[in-house]
């Protein structure tokens, strides 16, 4: 797994990264941005977010990785409102 993370982040930092664009791609380059601090590429990633479940999940944990608990457990809350 940590081969996996090397690579992405390899490829991530060149610009070479290529490959099916999608949701999952989206919230993997999303996570990769903030684990490197690259916040041009965080925001551009998080403009990427759409409305849905899995998105929403990785948008919170973000902000509690960034120390923004509240804004993670206001969407927590929110998931939980609505998946009742």
């Amino acid at each position: 797994m940590e081969l996996c993370c090397e690579i992405q982040m390899l490829l991530v930092r060149c610009d070479v990264y290529v490959a099916a664009k999608g949701p999952l791609q989206n919230r993997l380059l999303f996570h990769l941005s903030h684990k490197f601090n690259d916040e041009k590429r965080l925001m551009g990633y998080h403009a990427n977010l759409k409305d849905v479940i899995e998105d929403q999940l990785s948008l919170a944990s973000i902000h509690y990785l960034r120390s923004h608990y509240q804004e993670a457990i206001d969407i927590y809350k929110r998931i939980l409102l609505d998946n009742r």
